[in-house]
């Protein structure tokens, strides 16, 4: 009996405590949770804390704004609880918000005249938008705390971001290599937490400043050592591992101009692996550049799968030239079947024109001599004055009825103003079938 009397007393005990506990927990809401307020919290302090928050450098570097948006709770007391980031731009520039949010003051939210806990939303915007008026003040600026502290390589890179913006690129390069020489990283003195980061950022500015002076196997050199220290890093989330797909795209670009086509698309294919959806569909339009620059038929043809996913409009044309590279790889059947997608889809005469003109080649060099025959007398039909219809009408004929029943074709074609690389091969088939010597 008082075993039992003692098993309710705790139970009640406990049960009690529940209910008196309970409104206090109640007063937290959840961050999802939509609470009706009277007035929602008010930052007190907000420019204050944002000037400290200012605009970090590797953001700058990156060429990385938007807006940053923290979702804060709010005590009754209008006092910082804690966040949580719902919008991320870059995470550096999340860092810097991140790194300040706790010294916000706000006025509390207020639910029927009292103050209560609650979660609101603040955007920190991040424009980049500086006059080089104000480039050169903080110029002047760095220039003399840089006389106090001339081995300060936070300072010297600073400065150098500045002269970037200018387009200084000799200035800037100067200003980098000093940071990366005093960096502590870089001659084994003490390091700093934050050091190995800017021997990072200064390589990767460095390398900019020097593609701007069009010296680009040493800013090759740069952007290489620049992801060096990032792989070294490997710290996943990181501003430094954000900024890295601009590094391979830079060096890829780089690449390109130097004409080395194959490190280029290596490049461009590495920073693809890092990017979102929007900026993925502007690189692979970079890749197929490099791809047409080199011939590499295998890689036009995956830039074009690319380009034709990211495009809902005038897809028709990313077809054509899928379909014109397939063909030139060898891969008739696929060719055929995109330049029939291609003439389905353009309402574009020139266009449609042309894919009639090769598809009508694909199913000749797959095989489909009589398929090929339907097609060009359906495209000389539509355009009787078109002379690639009759330089491939020719090179069926040699197929099927052999080939000094070509030259009146060759001949037509030529005489309508047959252009290009097929020009050159008419003109060679004249002389070698019809034995003819073509005149201008």
């Amino acid at each position: 009996m008082i075993k039992n009397m003692l098993t309710i007393r705790y139970a009640f005990l406990f049960l009690f405590g529940i209910l008196s506990f309970s409104p206090i927990m109640a007063q937290v809401p959840d961050i999802n949770e939509f609470v009706f307020v009277d007035s929602e919290p008010m930052p007190l302090n907000l420019d204050s804390v944002r000037s400290k928050i200012g605009y970090p450098d590797e953001a700058v570097l990156a060429n990385q704004e938007g807006t940053v948006v923290v979702r804060i709770l709010v005590d009754e007391k209008g006092a910082y609880v804690r966040h949580q980031v719902v919008r991320e731009i870059h995470p550096a520039l999340a860092e810097a918000v991140e790194e300040h949010i706790s010294e916000l003051e706000f006025s509390p939210a207020m639910q029927n005249g009292a103050p209560i806990m609650f979660w609101t939303n603040l955007p920190f915007p991040f424009k980049l938008i500086q006059s080089d008026d104000l480039a050169k003040e903080k110029i002047a600026l760095f220039t003399e705390q840089l006389s106090a502290e001339p081995e300060d390589y936070k300072l010297w890179h600073k400065r150098g971001i500045q002269y970037l913006q200018l387009s200084d690129y000799d200035h800037a390069v100067v200003d980098f290599t000093e940071s990366l020489s005093f960096n502590p990283r870089k001659n084994k003195k003490s390091a700093k937490k934050n050091s190995y980061e800017y021997l990072f950022y200064a390589s990767y500015a460095r390398a900019v400043a020097l593609s701007g002076l069009e010296k680009g196997e040493e800013a090759l050199v740069d952007y290489s050592e620049a992801i060096r220290i990032a792989d070294e890093m490997a710290i996943p989330d990181s501003a430094v591992a954000a900024t890295l797909a601009d590094v391979y795209l830079e060096r890829a670009y780089q690449y390109l101009e130097l004409e080395k086509y194959s490190a280029s698309i290596a490049d461009y294919k590495k920073a693809l692996t890092m990017l979102d959806s929007a900026r993925s569909c502007d690189t692979w339009s970079f890749v197929v550049e490099a791809a047409l620059a080199s011939d590499n038929f295998p890689v036009l043809v995956e830039g074009y799968d690319a380009l034709i996913d990211c495009n809902d409009a005038a897809k028709e044309i990313y077809y054509y030239s899928r379909a014109y590279y397939r063909r030139r790889a060898g891969d008739y059947t696929q060719a055929i079947l995109d330049f029939r997608t291609a003439i389905e889809k353009t309402e574009n005469p020139a266009l449609k024109m042309a894919a009639r003109n090769y598809l009508a080649l694909s199913q000749l060099d797959a095989g489909l001599p009589a398929d090929a025959q339907t097609t060009i007398d359906a495209a000389i039909q539509a355009n009787a004055l078109n002379p690639m219809s009759y330089f491939v009408r020719a090179q069926i004929k040699r197929k099927m009825e052999g080939p000094e029943m070509a030259c009146e074709d060759l001949k037509r074609s030529l005489i309508y103003g047959l252009a290009g690389e097929e020009m050159d091969l008419a003109k060679q088939q004249l002389k070698e079938i019809c034995g003819e010597e073509w005149e201008e």
